[in-house]
């Protein structure tokens, strides 16, 4: 097993509390996908979205 040191740094203001939540943010895609024909009509074939990993970092709020 690797391990692995993650760090960072932010500013509060003063009286609050800085949150943070460390992990894989993931992002809404979608696609269509068309067919052409020969002379150049085109049928739509499929679509769909799903939610994919895009960064793996920290969120911080108040």
């Amino acid at each position: 097993m690797q391990s692995v040191e993650v760090s960072g740094t932010a500013n509060a203001n003063a009286n609050s509390t800085l949150y943070g939540d460390y992990g894989n943010w993931k992002e809404n895609v979608s696609w269509k996908s068309h067919y052409v024909y020969s002379n150049c009509n085109t049928a739509s074939e499929n679509s769909g979205s799903a939610y994919a990993p895009y960064r793996e970092a920290w969120k911080l709020y108040y």
